[in-house]
Parts: C-alpha cells; sequence; structure tokens
C-alpha cells in the first residue's frame, strides 16, 4: 500500500471537442503523482450553463440536477476505488483508476496486457539489453587497446578496419533496441523507473561511446553507479527497483549514508554517484517522465584534497637520476607529463604528426583531450620535452608504431613510476596523474602562469577545474612575500609603504 500518492480530480467543459451546435462534453480530469487521464461523464452542454468557480451546472439548464448528481457520484465513486486500488497496489495509476469507472472501454486492453510480461518484469528485460550492449561495447574498447600495442602497421591496418566493422554493427544494434525500449516506455499510461531512468542515461552513452563522443572509462563509472544503486535500493527498500514518483530528496540523502558507510565509499567517490543519479533523473524530465527532479536540491559538494606538490629539488633529482631499461623510459614518461601537462591517455596516443610549428615559429604539441570530448591541449614544446622527443625518435617502438614515445601499459606504468620514486627517495608518491598537477603547480604558476592558460594548456573547460590541480605553493607563497617586503619596507625593516618610498628615497638622496 502506497499512502503518499494524492489524487486530484478536476470537473470541466471540453471545449476542444465542441459539437457543431456548439455544446461541449463534461469531463473528469484524474491526477496521479503528474499523471493524467480524462474521463467523459456522458453531458454536453453549452458553455454559457457552465458554473467556472464551482465546477457545476447552471439553475437555468433544464438537466442541471441530473448532471450535477452524476458529477458528485463519479467523484466519489473515483475517490472510494482510489482507496481500494492503494489498498492492493503499490503504484496507482490514472489509466488503474479510469478502468474501474469504465470496465466496459478496458475488457479488451485488459486482455492484451494479460499476455505481456508486467512493467517490473519488463524493466528487468530492458536492463539485461542494456548491460548486454555495455558488455559488447566494453569489449570493442578492450581489443582497441589491444591493438595500440601491435608493431607492424600492415596488421594494425586490418585490425583497425575489423574494429570499425564492429562498432558500426553494434552501434546499429544499439540503436534499433532503443527504439524497441522506447517503445516500451513512450507509453504515457506507464509509469517509469529509477533502473528505466538509469537505463535510458546508459544506452546514450554506449551510442556515444562508439561514435566516439565520450570514453569508454566514464562508462565503466556509470556501470559503477548503476550496480551501487541497485544495492542499496534492495538493501534500503528490499525491492529490485522504485518508481519514480515514489522517489523523494530523502534518497540521495540515505544513498550517500549507505555509501559511505557500509559500501567503504569516500566523500568524493559518493558524492560522484549521487551526482550521476541526479543527472539520470534529469534526463527522465527532460524525455517527461516526471515533472521536477527530486533530488534536485541535494548539494553535491566536493572535498578538494590537499596533494603535497613536488619541489623543484624533487623534479631535478628525478631528472638527473642515472637509470636504465623500463626505468629510464618511465621516467622519461613522467617527465613528459610534468612539461606538457599532458594525461597518461594522451601521452600514450602522441603521434609525429601532433608536432606542430606554433605561432612563434617553435615546435608545439597538439593533441584532443579524450575526457573532454576531444577538448584540444596546444602546448609549446619546453627544452626538456624535446630532448626527451629526440632521445626516442629512433625507438623501434616509436618507429613501427609511428608513436613519438615508447609507452608501457597505465598498470606497468604506474607500478614502475613508484617504484622510482621510492627509490630515489623522494618526499611525495609519483603516479601519472600526479605529473598534470606537477605542471599545473610547480611548473606553471610557481613560475607566474596566469591561471586561464594553465587550464587551457591542461585542456579545462573550466576553470574551476584548474583549480584543483594549480595549488598555491610555500615557494608561490615565498616569493610573493619576499616581493611585498621589498615594496613595502626599507633596507632596515622600517614600513614606508608604497606610496612614499620614492619620494622618501630622493629626499634621503639630497640630503634631507
Amino acid at each position: 500500500m502506497n499512502t503518499n500518492q494524492k489524487l486530484s480530480l478536476l470537473i470541466f467543459l471540453n471545449r476542444k471537442k465542441s459539437s457543431a451546435d456548439g455544446k461541449a462534453p463534461v469531463y473528469c480530469r484524474i491526477t496521479i503523482a503528474g499523471l493524467k487521464e480524462e474521463l467523459s461523464l456522458g453531458y454536453k452542454i453549452v458553455p454559457d450553463h457552465w458554473n467556472v468557480k464551482h465546477k457545476r451546472v447552471s439553475p437555468q439548464h433544464k438537466n442541471a440536477a441530473a448532471i450535477n448528481l452524476k458529477i458528485k457520484q463519479t467523484k466519489t465513486s473515483l475517490e472510494h476505488e482510489f482507496l481500494k486500488l492503494q489498498a492492493l497496489h503499490d503504484r496507482v495509476t490514472p489509466a488503474m483508476l479510469k478502468a474501474k469507472i469504465t470496465p466496459e472501454k478496458v475488457k479488451s486492453q485488459q486482455a492484451t496486457d494479460a499476455n505481456l510480461p508486467s512493467p517490473v518484469q519488463q524493466n528487468m528485460d530492458i536492463s539485461t539489453k542494456v548491460d548486454n550492449l555495455i558488455r559488447e561495447c566494453l569489449e570493442l574498447d578492450k581489443e582497441e587497446r589491444k591493438i595500440k600495442k601491435l608493431i607492424h602497421p600492415a596488421v594494425i591496418e586490418e585490425r583497425n578496419f575489423l574494429l570499425a566493422e564492429q562498432k558500426k554493427k553494434l552501434l546499429e544494434r544499439a540503436e534499433k533496441a532503443h527504439l524497441e525500449i522506447n517503445t516500451i516506455l513512450d507509453n504515457k499510461e506507464r509509469t517509469k523507473s529509477l533502473l528505466n531512468a538509469l537505463d535510458e542515461q546508459l544506452i546514450l552513452f554506449v551510442k556515444n561511446v562508439l561514435k566516439a563522443n565520450r570514453a569508454a572509462t566514464t562508462l565503466r563509472k556509470w556501470i559503477f553507479t548503476k550496480k551501487k544503486i541497485c544495492s542499496f535500493v534492495w538493501f534500503r527498500y528490499q525491492k529490485a527497483d522504485l518508481w519514480l514518483p515514489d522517489i523523494q530528496l530523502s534518497l540521495a540523502t540515505h544513498f550517500y549514508d549507505y555509501l559511505t558507510t557500509h559500501d567503504d565509499c569516500g566523500h568524493n567517490n559518493a558524492v560522484k554517484h549521487i551526482k550521476n543519479t541526479k543527472q539520470a533523473l534529469e534526463l527522465s524530465v527532460t524525455n517527461g517522465w516526471i515533472i521536477k527532479n527530486p533530488i534536485e536540491k541535494f548539494r553535491c559538494t566536493y572535498i578538494d584534497p590537499e596533494i603535497e606538490p613536488a619541489s623543484e629539488w624533487e623534479i631535478i633529482t628525478l631528472i638527473n637520476a642515472e637509470l636504465s631499461g623500463a626505468e629510464d623510459i618511465v621516467r622519461d614518461g613522467f617527465l613528459m607529463e610534468c612539461f606538457t601537462g599532458y594525461a597518461y591517455e594522451e601521452l600514450n596516443s602522441l603521434r609525429r604528426s601532433d608536432i606542430v610549428i606554433g605561432i612563434d615559429g617553435e615546435k608545439w604539441l597538439r593533441t584532443g583531450r579524450k575526457k573532454t570530448n576531444g577538448t584540444i591541449e596546444t602546448v609549446p614544446l619546453l627544452p626538456i620535452a624535446l630532448q626527451i622527443l629526440d632521445k626516442y625518435k629512433d625507438h623501434p617502438a616509436c618507429l613501427y608504431r609511428d608513436k613519438l614515445l615508447p609507452v608501457y601499459s597505465n598498470q606497468y606504468y604506474n607500478k614502475h613510476i613508484k617504484a622510482v620514486g621510492r627509490k630515489l627517495s623522494l618526499n611525495i608518491e609519483l603516479h601519472p596523474h600526479r605529473a598534470r598537477h606537477i605542471f599545473a603547480t610547480t611548473i606553471a604558476l610557481d613560475n607566474g602562469m596566469p591561471l586561464p592558460v594553465v587550464g587551457k594548456i591542461l585542456g579545462h573547460k573550466s576553470i574551476r577545474t584548474t583549480e584543483r590541480y594549480a595549488k598555491v605553493s610555500r615557494l608561490n607563497i615565498s616569493r610573493n612575500m619576499r616581493r611585498i617586503k621589498r615594496l613595502l619596507f626599507d633596507e632596515e625593516g622600517k614600513f614606508v609603504g608604497t606610496v612614499w618610498k620614492d619620494d622618501l628615497q630622493e629626499a634621503f638622496r639630497g640630503g634631507l
């Protein structure tokens, strides 16, 4: 039984269905949780005989008493049937209530519906279909990563051709499946669920991944969100799914508590899952499934972690270290990230054609950010970056793969760069993504580069994202305080300010 649902009844003249003699039929509009259904009462009257304020027929109409009695009986019957349906069902729709009042009109529909799976079963079938598409999409992404590790150009070309054909076929199947799902979900009388909202978001994401508009790594994060939502709903409500009109703001609070206390998620990870859920519900609003996002007011505040910036001494130590073999290659890749701001994915995809001549006549690197839908990063190459590229220009892996650098797999790279940091006794732990923080703080911000320029080089669309990377270091504070000291104080430490300092110095020189 669901007592949260409210029934609203509106009696009105349906002027859109007026007959040639100007008479309009009397209708009753049934509204439950934003869903609506209209029911004819079987009477027609001229609009002049209708009392708009009291929703009744005026006394001057000859059948006013009979029509008003019918209105009262209909409202009473609908309210009575609504209570009965609430006692039998978790969810009551206007269509269900209308069927109770006009059963003779829906017998054929009920016979048809009896042969169809229940909405809950349909939702499970839709979810399984979407999960299968996701699995195949990620398999193709895995194949694409394997191709990047190949050496022989002819083999790479053939495998890429086959991969493109597989992506095309999967995209066609995804489009077809989406149409079939929409055929079910576009039924206005059908109440949509939280699982429907997540699956709609996911199938759109799959299509964008296959079109190379979004990254498969982000799709994997969405899969985690769906799994955690399903686990939470079962833990909290002992149900496989929730109907969208039943969702309230408290869902976000309970979900956050579940993630942080039962699922051992940190605050930022928990907030990210709730943010994804909000996005899926926002899409449901766009689709007309619900009127407003029930968890819209839940604030997803990100706690910025304190990342200790690397010092210039640590970077110099890394540059001058005597390393060989895999450690040397990994070290050079990390330094390339430190002096360009590139992430591992961009470093791994750099080709010789990505080197261009910039506006200053110097060599620049130009490539697109996968994470932000191809946002272009254009970076002038600093001397150390040019030295690293020159070092590997004749490396066999670079020649065969048309790459600028011989980059290992993410797992291998991550493991060995950490080992290099421990070997050199650095004060910070090295990992691929920290290199972007080193570029933003130690290389750029500490040396006077404006924050918007740092963001542009990093490929960020928002300056707020750049602020998470570029921190004000102690070195930066020290430099600025020394500048303030020179401006405001004399050599003896006396405060003279900036306004009168030059005049005082000139006066002292003149013997005053």
